[in-house]
Protein backbone atom coordinates (compact mmCIF):
# COMPACT_ATOMS: atom_id res chain seq x y z
CA UNK A 1 0.00 0.00 0.00
CA UNK A 2 1.42 3.57 -0.93
CA UNK A 3 1.68 6.23 1.77
CA UNK A 4 -0.85 8.04 0.55
CA UNK A 5 -3.67 5.60 0.84
CA UNK A 6 -2.49 4.96 4.11
CA UNK A 7 -2.25 8.81 5.09
CA UNK A 8 -5.74 9.24 3.78
CA UNK A 9 -6.82 5.78 5.67
CA UNK A 10 -5.17 6.79 8.83
CA UNK A 11 -7.29 10.26 8.42
CA UNK A 12 -10.49 9.19 8.40
CA UNK A 13 -9.62 7.58 11.64
CA UNK A 14 -8.12 10.29 13.23
CA UNK A 15 -11.35 12.48 12.10
CA UNK A 16 -14.17 10.05 13.08
CA UNK A 17 -12.71 9.73 16.50
CA UNK A 18 -12.09 5.94 15.78
CA UNK A 19 -8.56 5.71 16.72
CA UNK A 20 -9.86 5.96 20.58
CA UNK A 21 -11.90 2.99 19.74
CA UNK A 22 -11.03 -0.28 21.84
CA UNK A 23 -10.74 -2.30 18.66
CA UNK A 24 -9.59 0.39 16.57
CA UNK A 25 -5.95 -1.36 15.94
CA UNK A 26 -7.37 -4.42 14.61
CA UNK A 27 -10.21 -2.11 12.46
CA UNK A 28 -6.99 -0.15 10.60
CA UNK A 29 -5.02 -3.75 10.28
CA UNK A 30 -7.91 -5.07 8.13
CA UNK A 31 -8.81 -1.93 6.09
CA UNK A 32 -5.02 -1.99 5.70
CA UNK A 33 -4.61 -5.43 4.34
CA UNK A 34 -8.18 -4.73 2.11
CA UNK A 35 -6.84 -1.04 0.38
CA UNK A 36 -3.41 -3.04 -0.21
CA UNK A 37 -5.04 -5.63 -2.38
CA UNK A 38 -7.25 -3.94 -4.69
CA UNK A 39 -6.19 -1.49 -7.94
CA UNK A 40 -6.01 2.07 -6.87
CA UNK A 41 -10.08 2.84 -8.05
CA UNK A 42 -11.02 0.24 -5.96
CA UNK A 43 -9.34 1.91 -2.95
CA UNK A 44 -10.88 5.58 -3.64
CA UNK A 45 -14.10 3.57 -3.53
CA UNK A 46 -13.65 2.27 -0.64
CA UNK A 47 -12.32 5.05 1.41
CA UNK A 48 -14.93 7.27 -0.14
CA UNK A 49 -17.36 4.67 1.89
CA UNK A 50 -15.70 4.75 4.85
CA UNK A 51 -16.21 8.45 4.99
CA UNK A 52 -19.71 7.69 5.35
CA UNK A 53 -19.42 4.70 7.84
CA UNK A 54 -20.98 4.84 11.01
CA UNK A 55 -19.36 2.59 13.86
CA UNK A 56 -21.04 3.54 16.94
CA UNK A 57 -19.56 2.35 19.87
CA UNK A 58 -21.23 2.18 23.48
CA UNK A 59 -20.88 5.51 24.38
CA UNK A 60 -21.93 7.13 21.35
CA UNK A 61 -25.06 4.96 21.24
CA UNK A 62 -26.28 7.32 24.60
CA UNK A 63 -27.36 10.36 23.43
CA UNK A 64 -29.87 8.28 20.88
CA UNK A 65 -31.11 6.12 23.54
CA UNK A 66 -31.97 9.50 25.65
CA UNK A 67 -33.78 10.47 22.40
CA UNK A 68 -35.69 7.20 23.13
CA UNK A 69 -36.81 7.50 25.97
CA UNK A 70 -37.78 11.08 25.80
CA UNK A 71 -39.77 10.32 23.10
CA UNK A 72 -41.55 7.71 24.55
CA UNK A 73 -42.10 9.63 27.93
CA UNK A 74 -43.72 12.04 25.93
CA UNK A 75 -45.99 10.00 24.23
CA UNK A 76 -47.07 7.93 27.68
CA UNK A 77 -49.16 10.96 28.68
CA UNK A 78 -51.22 10.46 25.49
CA UNK A 79 -52.38 6.38 26.31
CA UNK A 80 -53.72 5.03 29.47
CA UNK A 81 -51.16 2.48 29.55
CA UNK A 82 -47.93 2.07 27.04
CA UNK A 83 -46.52 -1.85 26.63
CA UNK A 84 -43.00 -1.75 25.28
CA UNK A 85 -41.13 -4.92 23.44
CA UNK A 86 -38.49 -5.87 21.29
CA UNK A 87 -39.70 -6.22 17.41
CA UNK A 88 -39.23 -9.83 16.80
CA UNK A 89 -40.09 -12.53 14.45
CA UNK A 90 -42.09 -15.88 15.37
CA UNK A 91 -39.70 -17.68 13.88
CA UNK A 92 -36.81 -16.17 16.17
CA UNK A 93 -38.74 -17.32 19.35
CA UNK A 94 -35.85 -18.14 21.30
CA UNK A 95 -33.26 -16.38 20.39
CA UNK A 96 -32.05 -13.20 21.83
CA UNK A 97 -31.92 -10.27 19.41
CA UNK A 98 -30.84 -6.45 19.51
CA UNK A 99 -34.07 -6.10 19.93
CA UNK A 100 -34.42 -7.09 23.63
CA UNK A 101 -31.35 -5.77 24.24
CA UNK A 102 -32.86 -2.21 23.14
CA UNK A 103 -35.61 -3.03 25.21
CA UNK A 104 -34.13 -4.10 28.24
CA UNK A 105 -31.55 -0.59 28.23
CA UNK A 106 -34.90 1.55 27.40
CA UNK A 107 -36.55 -0.23 30.58
CA UNK A 108 -33.52 0.17 32.64
CA UNK A 109 -33.14 3.92 32.17
CA UNK A 110 -36.91 4.12 32.35
CA UNK A 111 -37.23 4.94 36.48
CA UNK A 112 -35.37 8.20 35.49
CA UNK A 113 -37.67 9.52 33.48
CA UNK A 114 -40.56 12.09 34.82
CA UNK A 115 -43.52 9.44 33.70
CA UNK A 116 -42.47 5.74 32.77
CA UNK A 117 -41.43 5.04 35.97
CA UNK A 118 -45.47 5.12 36.91
CA UNK A 119 -47.80 1.90 36.60
CA UNK A 120 -48.78 2.72 33.32
CA UNK A 121 -45.94 1.44 31.44
CA UNK A 122 -45.50 -2.24 30.92
CA UNK A 123 -42.33 -3.81 29.82
CA UNK A 124 -43.05 -7.40 27.75
CA UNK A 125 -40.79 -9.92 25.66
CA UNK A 126 -43.21 -11.86 24.46
CA UNK A 127 -46.92 -11.18 22.69
CA UNK A 128 -49.00 -14.21 23.92
CA UNK A 129 -52.16 -13.36 25.51
CA UNK A 130 -51.40 -9.42 24.75
CA UNK A 131 -54.79 -7.59 24.22
CA UNK A 132 -54.86 -3.91 24.02
CA UNK A 133 -57.49 -1.74 25.71
CA UNK A 134 -58.77 1.19 24.62
CA UNK A 135 -55.99 3.92 25.03
CA UNK A 136 -53.37 1.64 25.18
CA UNK A 137 -50.38 1.60 22.80
CA UNK A 138 -47.57 -1.31 21.94
CA UNK A 139 -43.92 0.37 21.45
CA UNK A 140 -41.99 -2.19 19.66
CA UNK A 141 -38.05 -1.16 19.99
CA UNK A 142 -34.74 -2.17 17.96
CA UNK A 143 -31.64 -0.56 17.88
CA UNK A 144 -30.94 -1.19 13.93
CA UNK A 145 -33.93 -1.56 10.96
CA UNK A 146 -32.12 -2.17 7.67
CA UNK A 147 -34.29 -3.14 4.88
CA UNK A 148 -37.27 -3.21 6.31
CA UNK A 149 -37.96 -6.18 6.06
CA UNK A 150 -37.69 -7.87 9.78
CA UNK A 151 -39.52 -5.10 10.56
CA UNK A 152 -42.59 -5.53 8.17
CA UNK A 153 -42.75 -9.15 8.87
CA UNK A 154 -42.73 -8.68 12.57
CA UNK A 155 -46.12 -6.09 12.54
CA UNK A 156 -47.90 -8.50 10.06
CA UNK A 157 -47.50 -11.23 12.71
CA UNK A 158 -48.67 -9.08 15.90
CA UNK A 159 -51.74 -8.17 13.69
CA UNK A 160 -52.50 -11.79 12.13
CA UNK A 161 -51.58 -13.81 15.22
CA UNK A 162 -51.92 -11.46 17.78
CA UNK A 163 -54.46 -9.56 16.49
CA UNK A 164 -52.89 -6.17 17.59
CA UNK A 165 -53.55 -3.52 14.80
CA UNK A 166 -50.96 -1.57 13.19
CA UNK A 167 -52.66 1.58 14.36
CA UNK A 168 -52.24 0.70 17.66
CA UNK A 169 -48.59 0.13 17.33
CA UNK A 170 -45.18 2.41 16.95
CA UNK A 171 -41.59 1.54 16.19
CA UNK A 172 -39.10 2.96 18.19
CA UNK A 173 -35.73 2.69 17.02
CA UNK A 174 -31.94 4.22 17.44
CA UNK A 175 -31.00 4.21 13.76
CA UNK A 176 -32.64 3.17 10.58
CA UNK A 177 -32.37 3.74 6.77
CA UNK A 178 -34.08 5.97 4.72
CA UNK A 179 -35.33 3.34 2.05
CA UNK A 180 -37.01 1.27 5.01
CA UNK A 181 -38.75 4.23 6.19
CA UNK A 182 -39.90 5.14 3.11
CA UNK A 183 -41.54 1.99 2.67
CA UNK A 184 -42.55 1.99 6.27
CA UNK A 185 -44.01 5.37 5.65
CA UNK A 186 -45.89 4.22 2.51
CA UNK A 187 -47.73 1.21 4.77
CA UNK A 188 -48.95 4.10 7.04
CA UNK A 189 -46.66 2.64 10.32
CA UNK A 190 -45.96 4.94 12.68
CA UNK A 191 -42.17 5.22 13.98
CA UNK A 192 -39.48 7.22 15.41
CA UNK A 193 -36.15 6.59 14.64
CA UNK A 194 -32.97 8.59 15.97
CA UNK A 195 -30.67 8.25 13.19
CA UNK A 196 -31.12 8.40 9.35
CA UNK A 197 -28.74 6.64 6.76
CA UNK A 198 -29.01 6.48 3.36
CA UNK A 199 -27.30 3.56 0.96
CA UNK A 200 -23.73 3.86 0.65
CA UNK A 201 -23.42 4.30 -3.20
CA UNK A 202 -27.09 4.05 -4.94
CA UNK A 203 -27.62 7.48 -2.49
CA UNK A 204 -24.41 9.13 -3.76
CA UNK A 205 -23.90 8.60 -7.53
CA UNK A 206 -25.99 8.94 -10.52
CA UNK A 207 -25.51 7.58 -14.28
CA UNK A 208 -22.48 6.68 -15.29
CA UNK A 209 -20.94 6.95 -11.88
CA UNK A 210 -23.47 4.99 -10.40
CA UNK A 211 -22.58 2.33 -12.75
CA UNK A 212 -18.83 2.68 -12.39
CA UNK A 213 -18.93 2.44 -8.37
CA UNK A 214 -21.29 0.11 -8.45
CA UNK A 215 -19.06 -2.49 -10.97
CA UNK A 216 -16.17 -1.65 -8.85
CA UNK A 217 -17.68 -2.89 -5.09
CA UNK A 218 -18.90 -6.54 -7.18
CA UNK A 219 -15.14 -7.01 -8.17
CA UNK A 220 -14.17 -6.19 -5.03
CA UNK A 221 -16.76 -8.58 -3.52
CA UNK A 222 -14.87 -11.22 -5.47
CA UNK A 223 -12.57 -11.83 -3.14
CA UNK A 224 -14.96 -12.62 -0.98
CA UNK A 225 -14.77 -16.72 -0.94
CA UNK A 226 -18.25 -18.45 -1.77
CA UNK A 227 -20.01 -15.50 -0.77
CA UNK A 228 -23.21 -15.75 -0.79
CA UNK A 229 -25.03 -13.74 -3.19
CA UNK A 230 -27.70 -12.54 -0.78
CA UNK A 231 -25.18 -10.85 0.93
CA UNK A 232 -24.07 -8.95 -2.67
CA UNK A 233 -24.35 -5.15 -1.60
CA UNK A 234 -26.07 -5.89 2.46
CA UNK A 235 -28.88 -8.56 2.70
CA UNK A 236 -31.31 -7.04 0.64
CA UNK A 237 -29.33 -4.77 -1.10
CA UNK A 238 -29.48 -2.29 1.72
CA UNK A 239 -25.68 -0.61 0.88
CA UNK A 240 -25.72 0.32 4.73
CA UNK A 241 -22.64 1.35 6.20
CA UNK A 242 -23.39 0.61 9.56
CA UNK A 243 -21.76 -1.13 13.03
CA UNK A 244 -23.46 -1.06 16.44
CA UNK A 245 -21.74 -1.58 19.33
CA UNK A 246 -19.42 -4.06 17.46
CA UNK A 247 -22.07 -5.74 15.80
CA UNK A 248 -22.16 -5.52 12.15
CA UNK A 249 -25.67 -6.41 10.26
CA UNK A 250 -25.73 -8.40 7.54
CA UNK A 251 -27.31 -5.12 5.72
CA UNK A 252 -23.98 -3.78 5.72
CA UNK A 253 -21.95 -4.35 2.47
CA UNK A 254 -20.03 -7.55 3.08
CA UNK A 255 -16.64 -6.64 2.06
CA UNK A 256 -16.48 -4.78 6.28
CA UNK A 257 -17.44 -7.81 7.57
CA UNK A 258 -16.49 -11.17 6.12
CA UNK A 259 -13.11 -12.15 5.18
CA UNK A 260 -11.56 -11.67 1.82
CA UNK A 261 -8.88 -13.51 0.19
CA UNK A 262 -6.04 -12.61 -1.91
CA UNK A 263 -2.92 -14.66 -3.17
CA UNK A 264 -4.56 -18.04 -1.39
CA UNK A 265 -4.55 -15.72 2.23
CA UNK A 266 -6.98 -15.03 3.75
CA UNK A 267 -7.57 -11.52 5.92
CA UNK A 268 -10.30 -10.66 8.70
CA UNK A 269 -12.75 -8.34 8.30
CA UNK A 270 -12.23 -4.70 10.06
CA UNK A 271 -16.06 -4.95 11.54
CA UNK A 272 -16.65 -8.47 12.07
CA UNK A 273 -20.15 -9.43 12.94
Amino acid sequence: MNSNIYSKLYSIFFEKGWSKNHYSRDAFDALSNLVANINEEQQDLILELLDRYHWIKFNESEPGVYQMLEFIDKISSSFKRLYIGPIIKISDDGKIKSGHGATYIIKSLSPRTTRLKTSNTKFIDSYDGLKLKDNERLLVVDDYIGSGKTALIALNELNSIFKIPTSKITLVVFGAQESALDELQARGIDFYVYQKYKKGISDFYTDTSLTNKSELMKKVENLIPKLNRDYSFGMNQTEALVTFNERTPNNTFPIFWMKHKYKNKEFEPAFPR
